[in-house]
């Protein structure tokens, strides 16, 4: 067999057309689409996660970026749209991603394991394979809205990942992306960056996606609601199956991590005031970066003065606590300015509230 074909999993790679691994020195950051915010999946492990992660941001996008076909279908779709003929990235689509990447080679990207392993934080070889296992086995369900019906699209990550150790050569991680997935590793628009030093200092393995949630809260009004139920759904955690000490484990516990590594306050309320005494109904997040908090309605005001009541509240709870002005003028001026938003003022929250596109 030529040197320059590998074998894996009864297919033959040609290692020369194979997608070359941005140096890991030059990638600070990975690209996620902003539709990860909104999806439905398993949570990987925290080590899975990273290595995913690694695989997605050394994947080189200049062939496809400098690809003429890429380049002059890009500029024919802007021009049809009405505008200037230009390379609009918001123009890339599935149909697109399946022309280029048509041959397994195209989605395929080699990393060395002693790299990844000193990336992740993993241990020995069975880490990693443990971890490629875990990436193969997890879809990704998305939930949109089309002519006012409900669609479903579930998506796998990879079509095969292995270990490989070829004669003469250091082993080295494998992973072929599904072409569906295709359009979530280029990431060339509506994407949030996250800092892989940030994602390498967590430990619990819900911290990468409410960083993400919050990070998406920061770029819009600081803040957001989820019912208990969605968390639970975006998170991977079966209702029926509630672990003990959900809180602390699913919310508190990630929430402690990432304002320790990525400098981000956050302060959540769990949403009791139309059902006391009974379960939570859902969770107010507010999250801010800097000095200042983000103004914030009067349901958020009246959630955190009731979970203060009583009991002890960390810093950054205090401190936008202290903001936080009761009095009727300033009830009036929260009114009108999320006069778009009257759920988020003073009112308990409904189903119908939570269809409103403008909450998270």
């Amino acid at each position: 067999m030529s040197n320059s074909v590998l074998k894996v999993q009864d297919v033959e790679y040609d290692t020369k057309k194979i997608v070359d691994a941005v140096p890991s020195e030059r990638t600070k950051v990975v690209r996620l689409k902003n539709a990860f915010v909104f999806a439905h999946y398993a949570t990987l492990n925290i080590l899975s996660q990273k290595l995913l992660l690694s695989a997605i941001s050394r994947f080189d996008l200049d062939p496809f970026k400098s690809d003429t076909i890429v380049s002059s279908t890009l500029m024919e779709r802007s021009s049809l749209e009405g505008g200037e003929s230009k390379i609009d990235y918001n123009l890339v689509d599935q149909s697109l991603c399946d022309m280029y990447f048509d041959t397994i080679e195209s989605r395929t990207i080699l990393l060395p394991a002693k790299e990844i392993l000193s990336t992740i934080g993993g241990q020995n070889k069975s880490n990693i394979i443990k971890c490629l296992n875990e990436i193969f086995e997890t879809s990704i369900q998305f939930n949109y809205n089309s002519g006012n019906e409900d669609h479903l699209s579930r998506i796998r990550i990879v079509e095969r990942v292995d270990h490989v150790k070829r004669d003469g050569c250091e082993a080295k991680i494998l992973l072929t992306f599904s072409q569906s997935f295709m359009p979530f590793v280029l990431a060339l628009s509506n994407y949030r960056s996250l800092d892989l030093d940030v994602v390498r200092g967590f430990k619990s393995k819900y911290s990468l996606k409410i960083y993400h949630w919050l990070l998406h809260a920061l770029d819009g009004r600081g803040y957001f609601y989820i019912t208990s139920d969605e968390l639970m759904s975006r998170l991977g955690v079966n209702p029926n199956k509630k672990p003990n000490g959900f809180f602390n484990r699913i919310i508190k516990t990630p929430i402690s991590e990432i304002k320790e590594v990525s400098g981000i306050d956050v302060v959540v309320a769990e949403d009791r005031l139309q059902a006391r005494g009974r379960p939570v109904q859902g969770y107010v997040f507010a999250v801010k970066k800097g000095s200042k908090w983000p103004q914030i309605p009067r349901k958020l005001k009246e959630l955190l003065l009731d979970q203060m009541a009583g009991n002890e509240v960390d810093e950054a709870t205090q401190s936008l606590s202290e903001t936080i002005d009761f009095s009727k003028d300033k009830f009036e001026e929260d009114m009108a300015s999320v006069s778009s938003q009257p759920v988020m003022v003073g009112t308990p929250f409904t189903a119908e509230d939570l269809s409103q596109p403008d909450l998270f």
